[in-house]
Parts: structure tokens; sequence; C-alpha cells
């Protein structure tokens, strides 16, 4: 009988989960700075160059130059545009994320002879990969006992981002809540300082450059971000709201789930060797 190995480096694993973050925060970074630059009034396809450095016959599909203000209305849109698309492209590259630790579970399951025989593996995985990560996290919780702490939190992001993608950002009532709302939460980080003799609170964005009148200790705080909206209402996510949402990735979401991930390899007898599993 031929012995395979089948190897899980967890450093690639972390890594390319973190890629969906990176690609957001800089993608945002840079359409927002595009957009909220106001010399920036350049919008006809035809000043950009031909990749291949051939001339091309211009279609216009609107008018050259047309006025500031216009234009300014255009850059307004696209500014709620490009901060929608990341948050749905960081949602798609963690449901590929969730992909790949199926993948392994399921070779882990069949190795150690866990599957059934009506299990086909590959029918499993490419069923698994249609789900949206709702799904994802409801098949890797009953076939694997894989449970990221975070998933609840990540399941309400999808819907927003099912809402963004085919309503047009408008939440339908379906995607309520008994009592008719829809309501996102996610964690997030607080520094703050507090005065040593005071005990007054300052948060530490607002010290930055600023002298204390007190000796002051620094603390770090976790608290529970929530926007909620009610049927018709359009989902807005504000700039800072997705700088959390990022963080939430990169400091919880991702971990808890590598963290599930080696959880449910120990359950197995699989100790992983020399590979940084470490979540954070």
């Amino acid at each position: 009988m031929t012995k395979q190995t089948h190897h899980i480096d967890f450093d690639k694993l972390k890594d390319f989960a973190h890629v969906g973050v990176r690609r957001a925060v800089i993608f945002m970074g840079l359409g927002l700075n595009a957009a909220h630059r106001e010399d920036f009034l350049d919008y006809e396809l035809s000043k950009i160059p031909s990749s291949s450095g051939e001339r091309r016959f211009p279609i216009q599909f609107f008018p050259e130059a047309l006025p500031a203000e216009r234009v300014n209305y255009f850059k307004a849109e696209f500014a709620r545009w490009i901060q929608d698309c990341c948050l749905c492209d960081l949602l798609e590259h963690h449901a590929l994320f969730l992909d790949k630790i199926h993948l392994h579970a399921l070779v882990v399951y069949r190795s150690l002879g866990k599957l059934v025989e009506k299990d086909d593996p590959e029918k499993l995985h490419n069923k698994f990969r249609h789900e949206g990560i709702p799904g994802k996290h409801k098949s890797l919780h009953e076939r694997f006992g894989i449970d990221p702490t975070h998933s609840a939190t990540i399941d309400q992001l999808y819907e927003a981002r099912n809402a963004l993608t085919h309503d047009f950002g408008v939440v339908l009532p379906k995607r309520c809540d008994a009592s008719g709302k829809f309501v996102l939460r996610w964690p997030k980080f607080t520094f703050i300082g507090i005065g040593n003799e005071t005990g007054k609170e300052t948060p530490l964005a607002a010290m930055i450059g600023e002298r204390t009148t007190e000796e002051t200790t620094i603390a770090l705080r976790v608290e529970q971000r929530e926007t909620t909206y009610k049927p018709g209402e359009r989902i807005e996510a504000r700039t800072e709201d997705l700088e959390e949402v990022f963080h939430f990735f990169a400091g919880w979401a991702i971990p808890s789930t590598l963290t599930a991930f080696v959880d449910f390899l120990a359950a197995n007898g699989i100790k992983p060797e020399s590979a940084n599993t470490s979540p954070a």
C-alpha cells in the first residue's frame, strides 16, 4: 500500500487569509484618495494609454470636459462604490480561505476513514465551494466540528455583502431579525488614556501631539460596534467602520478560524510539526 503525505503549510494558509485584508485596505485607500483629490477630474477612458501601445479609435460615453460639479458627483458615487466593493471582496476572499480549510479537513477525515462510503470527497468539496459563508460555516461545524468563535459576526457581514451585491445595498425585510431590524456587529479595539488622579478617560487619538495635565495610563478596551438598518434603508458603511471591519478580520476572524482548525487536527490525533500554527 502506497503511503501518501498531505502537507498543510500554516504559514501559507495564514498568509492567504490575510491577503484578502491587505487587498481591501490598499484598494480602498487608493480609491478613496483618488476620489477625495480635488484636482483629480479625469474620467475619460480615452485618456488611458493602450496596453499594446497602438492607437485606438476613441469611444465616447460622456462628453469631454464636463463641469467640475458633475465630475465631483461621479467621484462621490465612486467613493461609495469602492467601499462597497472592498467589503464584498474581503468576504469573498474569506470564503476562499474557508474552502482551503474544508479541503484540508476532508483529506484528514478520508485518511482516518471517517468519511462514510456514500460521501465522495470531490462532490462534497464542489458543493461546499458553491455555498455562501453562512453555509460554509454550517458545513464545517456539522461535518468536522470546526466552529470559529466569530462565525456569527462574519455571517451577518456576509449578509450585508449579499444586500450590496443583489439589492444595490437596500435592506430587504427577509434580511431583518424578528424585531424588523438588520444589525451589523463587530468587536473593535479602543485605545484610551486614563488620568491617574481624576480617572478621566480620553481617546488616545485626541491625545496625540497634546500635553497631558496629569500622569496618565494608556489602556486598551475591546468594545462592540453596532450599526442598525431598517427595511428599505441602504447600507452605508463609513470609512472608519470598514477600517474596523478590516481589523476585525485580521485580529479576530482569521485567527479564530485557524484556532478552530488546529483544534480539529488535535481532536483527530494530528499534532502540527515545526510550522508556525499560531493564529496571530
